[in-house]
């Protein structure tokens, strides 16, 4: 891929996964730090064209056989979902033990079974279910990319007989609104097969494009009240209104990469930082909400502290902790690779020990 645009998606990574961290830091200090509240959803967005647009490029130019692309997905998703998951756990059991009020209604821990095996197989959001990993509330749309990954696979890698059952049994497991939501994903992966294509555009004004696509883009969520009407219908958890806004925002995301490809910007002075927090930015994201209510019931056991001190310390505090997480999960993914390549060839030798028994 290009250095350039892979810096500046970097760039967008980092960003969302800094708008979901300050969302979330925001919702205990939300006089101070309103700002960022609005973010954290639109975030998601940006995640999902990200992913399509790098599964896209990673499939063409080096997983195209459809059994290495699956073991690497998993290994992507699962070396940090194995960590995310037991991190999740300890921390729910001893941050209440440290001050339990900081946890009240944060917990869900009815049908513990049903939740673990839920997310095991990433099935938390099929149909109109929605059954949150104890207090780890983000690991939501971790069910959508991993059925990204399934579906996009069967659809431009498979080649076996069995493409269509496939496909339609992933459909049926998906349910109606991460399907819908594929729309955006999808149009990720859409946007590299453009920029594989021979265009000419002027660099001048590709720049102005993209540099106008940034104020509309962090600003919509504070004028999208005027786009759409207030009351749109529902189809069981699927808000048509918040869905259309979605489309809206992710329009945007997908401009502003489309024209940066062809601009004469570039961001290699901070490409180090960009490099090093993109390297966690995964990490992040599935780490950070059990990581900021253990922090908060510390602080608010034991400190007296503003929040906007306490906002800047728990920051910093999760972010070195992920980065320290990230050498038994995101640097992880080559071990969690071989396990299901074994995997593999031990379902393919009992399948055929099986058939020859017959």
């Amino acid at each position: 891929m290009d250095k350039k645009l892979s810096n500046y998606l970097d760039i967008v990574r980092v960003i969302a996964s800094f708008a979901v961290l300050f969302q979330h830091l925001s919702m205990y200090n939300n006089d101070v730090f309103a700002f960022f509240s609005n973010y954290g959803h639109p975030a998601v967005m940006a995640f999902f064209i990200l992913s399509g647009y790098v599964i896209a490029y990673v499939a063409d130019q080096r997983e195209k056989n459809f059994n290495i692309y699956l073991k690497h997905r998993f290994a992507r998703l699962y070396s940090v979902m194995v960590v995310a998951w037991l991190l999740t756990i300890l921390l729910d059991v001893v941050g209440p033990s440290i001050n339990n009020q900081s946890y009240e209604g944060l917990i869900p821990t009815d049908n513990a079974l049903v939740r673990i095996l839920a997310h095991l197989f990433f099935l938390q959001q099929s149909w109109f279910v929605s059954i949150q990993f104890f207090s780890n509330q983000p690991l939501w749309s971790l069910a959508y990319e991993f059925w990204y990954y399934i579906l996009f696979g069967l659809l431009f890698l498979y080649k076996g007989k069995y493409k269509i059952p496939l496909i339609v049994v992933t459909v049926m497991i998906m349910g109606p609104i991460i399907l819908v939501y594929g729309l955006i994903w999808f149009a990720g992966a859409y946007l590299y097969q453009l920029h594989k294509k021979k265009v000419t555009l002027n660099p001048t004004l590709a720049s102005y494009v993209f540099l106008l696509t940034i104020p509309a883009i962090f600003s919509y969520p504070y004028w999208n009240q005027s786009v759409l009407p207030d009351v749109l219908p529902s189809l069981g958890t699927l808000s048509l209104r918040t869905y259309l806004d979605d489309i809206i925002f992710a329009t945007f995301i997908l401009i502003n990469i489309f024209f940066f490809r062809y601009s004469d910007l570039s961001f290699n002075l901070i490409t180090p930082l960009i490099r090093f927090l993109s390297g966690i930015s995964f990490a992040l994201y599935v780490f950070h909400f059990p990581l900021m209510l253990f922090f908060k019931a510390i602080f608010e056991r034991y400190f007296d502290l503003s929040d906007e001190l306490s906002f800047f310390i728990m920051s910093i505090l999760i972010v070195i902790t992920v980065y320290l997480l990230s050498f038994v999960s995101e640097r992880k993914k080559r071990p969690y690779f071989h396990f299901f390549n074994y995997l593999e060839n031990l379902i393919k030798r009992r399948f055929i020990t099986f058939f020859k028994k017959v």
